[in-house]
Parts: C-alpha cells; structure tokens; sequence
C-alpha cells in the first residue's frame, strides 16, 4: 500500500503532475485524507479521473440515445480501483453498479474505498465469467458492460494494442458476455 508521498512522487517523476492520480474526483491529499487507499500496482494501472469522467459521459450519451439507461446495470468487468465505474454511475443516475475483481487485495481496498466514498456499488471477488450468476436482469433492461481487461501481451507489439493479446482476449470476454446474458447490451472497451 501507498503512502502519500509515494503516490504523489510517482505522479510528479512520471507525468510531472503530483496530482496525476486524482480519482474518485479527489486529488491525492483529498482521498488519502478521507481514508482512501491504493497499491502501487493500482495507482499505475487505474484510469484516473479525466479520462474515467469522460468516459462515463461518453457511455451515458450512448446509453442514453437509445434507450433510458436510468435503471440500467453497469458493470465493470475487470473493475480495479473502481474509478471507472465510479464515474459511469455519476453519469448514470439511477444506475446499480457492479465489478468484479480477482485480485484479493485489490479488490478488498476498492470495496473498502468505495465505501468510504458512499457509492452503492457492488463488488465481488470473482472472475467475470461469473456475471450471469450476480445479475438478475429484466428482458427491458439495458446491461452496460464495460471491459479493461489486464494488458497481458497487448503492448507486445509497439505499433498497435491487440485487443486479442489482453488477459483474457477481450473478444473472449464479449463472446461469454452475449452467450450468458441474451439482453441488450452496450458494451465499452477502454483500449
């Protein structure tokens, strides 16, 4: 687990912003003052706020063009820190958020983050395959998927990222996804 000043060393040696692993809608100072905690491995591989806040606005657009996405399901497939799916339920009003995280220590800090911060999201310590087994859906009901799954060997090849190459393939993921849950679906990739 991180100590402030390591997150926000990492923040100011990488990118030259201490504040570069602002998530939740809080700068480093703010959520660790509240509580909040991240490892390392987490603080490098979660999407920060301004790229997770666009996102969710972007996915809520969509969901909203075509359908009411208010009492919609969002789930984060491979969740993390939660931010991403944080910031959809922001833009998701009404919205019930779930993710799933294999990581035991990942996602025992994210449960506990997320409850520090209020948000009704639920979060199991599973595999993603195991979506259709915690989700009860109505045949109306519009299931917003979103998958970042690990990189694995996506960044193998410096020319392009190779959706195939990530743990799991994420045109795996969404196979599974479709074949376990027959409901209209809008399915987000961040790549």
């Amino acid at each position: 687990m991180l100590d402030l000043w390591e997150v926000q060393r990492y923040g100011t040696d990488s990118y030259g912003d201490a504040d570069y692993v602002s998530i939740y809608g809080l700068a480093p100072s703010e959520w660790y003052r509240k509580g909040i905690r991240l490892l390392g491995r987490t603080a490098v591989e979660c999407t920060r706020d301004r790229l997770a806040d666009a996102m969710g606005r972007d996915i809520a657009a969509v969901a909203n063009s075509g359908h009411r996405a208010s009492g919609s399901t969002v789930v984060d497939l491979f969740v993390g820190s939660g931010n991403t799916l944080f910031w959809m339920l922001r833009h998701l009003t009404e919205s019930r958020g779930v993710g799933f995280e294999l990581d035991n220590q990942v996602f025992q800090l994210t449960r506990q983050n997320l409850s520090i911060l209020g948000m009704p999201a639920e979060i199991h310590h599973e595999d993603y395959a195991k979506v259709a087994l915690r989700l009860s859906l109505a045949a109306d009901q519009l299931l917003i998927a979103f998958v970042a799954p690990p990189w694995g060997e996506a960044f193998t090849n410096a020319s392009h990222y190779a959706l195939r190459s990530t743990s799991p393939a994420t045109p795996a993921v969404a196979v599974h996804l479709f074949d376990t849950l027959p409901i209209r679906c809008l399915f987000a990739i961040q790549s």
